[in-house]
């Protein structure tokens, strides 16, 4: 078994420090437009193909993702 002398726990104090450390730039606002695009299409191929009507009960995820970033 390996040794894990030296590790440091992953915490979310650590976690804060790393991102202030090393911040994050934004995504470009093209990011969430084709985003958006690729779900639409990804919808309408879904539809097309009649796979959605397979899984009557299930939501397709592209709602669930939408609902989860507020859109």
């Amino acid at each position: 078994m390996a040794s894990t002398e030296g590790l440091v726990p992953i915490t979310r104090k650590f976690l804060a420090s790393y991102d202030d450390k090393y911040p994050f730039a934004p995504l470009p606002d093209d990011v969430s437009r084709l985003s958006s695009e690729i779900r639409s299409i990804i919808t309408d191929l879904l539809l097309i193909s009649g796979f959605l009507l397979i899984l009557p009960h299930r939501r397709y995820e592209s709602d669930q993702v939408r609902r989860h970033a507020g859109h």
